[in-house]
């Protein structure tokens, strides 16, 4: 039984909340391998946590201890998914010949990261350069040792190489989920439910125009703060639920509904202006066979419009006038839904490619 390391350091996202991490992980143990998750804290899904060979809380270790201790697991393979993982791995591709290393990156680091980290000021700014600047070599240091780089698509892919990461070897995997027929919204769904993180950097382009809004019930379901709460609250049509659900429990609450509503703000950072096919929300929505409602989507507007999943609107005032379409033309939208989806992004489907590569390194070590 071959061992692989997944290294899982982002800053603030729950093991059991990406569906690129969990979801490789069953892949992974479906074909016999031994699998190490490096997380920091706890897994409170106790089925999840319970697949696992071996989970090594990493939150009080730093970064050389976790080094160590993968040299010490003599892995067939490490898979780094963000630039946390890349800064801390960056050296041993040269020091470990025997262990493949990939990147399946998740998130495209940039500026705007640690600029919005550092407090405001010349100092904030200076302190905010120089650490990515660190970060970023090391980034690239890693990916120039890796066997193959993963990217969402090619729009993705462009981006990345704007902020320096490229790979001759590079495989475009959109960060999807397992599709399955048992599991899809019924006849019965009903409005439009926006879920995930409700901060403005996702939420804020609703805010102009949500109070125009009147005929469609919205559901705004997440954590974080609703900058627009005010005009919501107001509004009999719509209502804010305050959670963070396990993946079971995420899909009974989202199959409530007819329609999910996805949206991207501007902001500086290009990792979310060119969301792409990187949005789990999106592709959470149409694995639960709902059409969906995008606004400032870049990289997914030209699927949803050539394949009919849904429709593109550039105003938040155009909802009432999109949801009654959908509506109004339900099993159109949701048979589209069902077939693009299970066809073309079904995660099993996508997912192979990668690892049959993975194990094809593996043999010819």
């Amino acid at each position: 039984m071959k061992k692989i390391v997944l290294l899982c350091q982002q800053i603030g996202c729950p093991f059991e909340l990406s569906p690129a991490r969990y979801q490789l992980l069953d892949e992974l143990l479906e074909r016999n391998y031994e699998v190490y998750v490096l997380f920091p804290g706890y897994i409170p899904n106790k089925t999840m946590r319970d697949k696992i060979d071996c989970f090594v809380n990493t939150e009080e270790m730093s970064e050389r201890e976790i080094r160590n201790r993968i040299r010490q697991i003599s892995p067939a393979s490490v898979i780094a998914f963000t630039y946390e993982d890349a800064r801390i791995l960056y050296q041993l591709p040269l020091l470990m010949k025997n262990t493949n290393f990939y990147y399946y990156n998740l998130e495209i680091y940039t500026w705007a990261y640690e600029k919005r980290a550092h407090r405001a000021g010349i100092c904030g700014f200076l302190e905010g350069m120089l650490t990515y600047i660190a970060n970023k070599t090391k980034e690239i240091r890693y990916v120039k040792n890796t066997k193959l780089f993963v990217i969402q698509d090619e729009l993705r892919k462009k981006v990345s190489q704007k902020h320096f990461i490229r790979h001759k070897h590079t495989m475009l995997i959109p960060n999807s989920y397992v599709f399955d027929k048992d599991n899809l919204c019924g006849e019965e769904a009903n409005g439009v439910c926006y879920s995930g993180g409700l901060y403005s950097v996702w939420t804020g382009m609703l805010s102009d125009g949500i109070e125009k809004v009147s005929r469609t019930p919205i559901t705004f379901a997440g954590w974080g703060s609703v900058s627009f709460s005010k005009k919501i609250s107001k509004m009999p049509n719509m209502k804010v639920v305050f959670q963070q659900l396990l993946p079971d429990e995420y899909d009974a609450f989202l199959k409530q509904y007819a329609v999910g509503l996805i949206c991207y703000s501007e902001i500086e950072d290009d990792n979310v202006n060119f969301i792409g096919m990187a949005s789990g929300k999106y592709f959470k929505y149409l694995s639960l066979g709902q059409p969906v409602i995008a606004m400032h989507c870049l990289g997914m507007e030209k699927d949803i419009k050539r394949y009919g999943l849904g429709i593109v609107i550039d105003d938040v005032s155009k909802l009432d006038e999109a949801y009654e379409q959908i509506i109004s033309n339900y099993r159109y939208y949701r048979d589209n839904v069902r077939r693009v989806y299970r066809e073309k992004y079904d995660y099993k489907k996508v997912i192979r490619p990668f690892l049959e590569y993975l194990e094809k390194q593996e043999n010819d070590k």
